[in-house]
């Protein structure tokens, strides 16, 4: 997806092959991005291990605070899409370019236009209610013509509607993202866990020094939705 958006809006990308923040750290101030993709809870770990380095990152546009001084992720426009979409299939409705407000804080946006978005029970497949946790599911003209070396009924379902694995709902028309359906476990017929590596328990809430895992000063509780290792490299925009 940043790989897309990059060719059609002329961006420089640059990609680490495998997160660590300290490469992170030093390639931020080499190259200056004003963008870091990440998720948002792992930008707010990695924020909080910048500040803990005392490195300078005054140079960065990426790092330059809101005027507003608002620093939580949730409060900024977000949009969702995959490789298979072909970029982000969600985009920020009339408030775009603003705060979000409480009530639209943590959305991921409105459905792009002329795509459709469901939200669906994995097992059944049947439409879940508004505000109800499933599966996103997406059908429209963004989605690629198929996957490499798979066949399409195995990519695509009989209608056309491919099946993200990831969880979600909608609330006021707003698309909630909440993680992985792979990394999640259902229990009592309406919550989810999100699963997190035995080996790792969970991030301590304090920083650490880095060992290739993020600040990983894991506790074995179970508090912490997740830890960060399980996100995929960051990418830059420049």
């Amino acid at each position: 997806m940043s790989l897309g958006q990059s060719l059609i809006r002329g961006f420089k990308l640059l990609c680490l092959e495998k997160f660590n923040s300290a490469d992170v750290l030093e390639m931020a101030i080499e190259h200056k991005p004003v963008y870091i993709g990440m998720w948002p809870a792992l930008q707010e770990r990695f924020r909080q291990y910048v500040a803990a380095s005392g490195a300078d990152v005054s140079g960065v546009p990426a790092f330059a605070e809101h005027p507003s001084g608002i620093t939580d992720p949730a409060r900024f426009h977000n949009a969702l899409g995959q490789t298979e979409t072909l970029g982000a299939y969600t985009i920020g409705g009339p408030e775009f370019g603003q705060l979000l407000d409480e009530e639209h804080s943590g959305s991921f946006g409105l459905p792009v236009p002329n795509v459709e978005i469901r939200i669906v029970d994995p097992e059944t497949g049947d439409d879940l209610e508004t505000g109800v946790q499933g599966e996103i599911i997406v059908r429209g003209y963004l989605l690629s013509d198929g996957l490499y070396k798979l066949e399409r009924d195995e990519a695509f379902d009989d209608h056309g509607w491919l099946h993200t694995g990831d969880q979600g709902f909608f609330r006021n028309g707003y698309l909630y993202f909440k993680g992985r359906g792979t990394e999640m476990i259902r229990f009592a017929s309406c919550c989810y866990l999100l699963l997190i590596p035995l080996e790792l328990g969970t991030i301590d809430p304090h920083p650490v020094k880095d060992d290739g895992k993020f600040a990983s000063n894991c506790n074995g509780s179970a508090s912490t939705p997740f830890c960060s290792n399980q996100m995929q490299a960051p990418c830059f925009k420049r």
